[in-house]
């Protein structure tokens, strides 16, 4: 199989499930946003607790945002670029 073919078949598979992923994720911290102000009430949570939390999923988006980012480069090629 030519390599270009490959990458050409490889993409169709793959960038949609990335796509679905990263619109998951982005909904996740919005949602966060939102969720705050019914949750400080509901669930008695003081501002520290609430910040503690959202620092706590900040700290591992990041993470992973910096390991996807550091292993596209990695490759060689740029992010989102087609070839």
């Amino acid at each position: 199989m030519k390599e270009g073919r490959l990458y050409s078949r490889v993409t169709r598979r793959v960038i949609p499930l990335l796509f679905a992923c990263y619109v998951a994720a982005y909904l996740d911290r919005v949602n966060v946003g939102f969720a705050k102000l019914q949750m400080l009430s509901d669930l008695r949570f003081s501002e520290t607790v609430y910040g503690l939390g959202a620092g706590i999923f900040f700290i591992g988006y990041f993470l992973f945002e910096s390991r996807a980012t550091s292993s596209c480069t990695a490759s060689g090629r740029a992010c989102g670029s087609r070839g």
